[in-house]
């Protein structure tokens, strides 16, 4: 391993769920060291950063009922984890044939 590099266990643990809900915007929700934020990402290229209590806390809550409506397929779940890859497989495969097409 190179000097200044981590190994891949080194870099914490994440979960994954799949929703079948279509989400039409990007929420990146931070609570560390006691300051809670919100960022929305608008129009691309710009984000809207609050640290407003009742934005994040119904945001947050949002978030928790998605996640409850949603699969988790990283640890666990194998089977579902399998299929959600084999389709964005599918789905990127079906993109790069109809871009050569065009």
């Amino acid at each position: 391993m190179h000097e200044g590099k981590k190994s891949l266990e080194d870099n914490g643990s994440f979960t994954l769920y799949h929703s079948e809900i279509e989400i039409g915007n990007n929420i990146i929700l931070i609570n560390a060291n006691s300051t809670s934020k919100v960022y929305l990402r608008h129009q691309t290229f710009n984000s809207i950063v609050t640290t407003d209590p009742e934005f994040y806390d119904n945001t947050s809550c949002w978030i928790d009922n998605l996640i409850g409506k949603s699969t988790l397929i990283s640890g666990v779940s194998e089977k579902a984890r399998q299929q959600y890859f084999n389709k964005m497989k599918t789905v990127f495969q079906d993109m790069i044939l109809a871009i050569e097409k065009y």
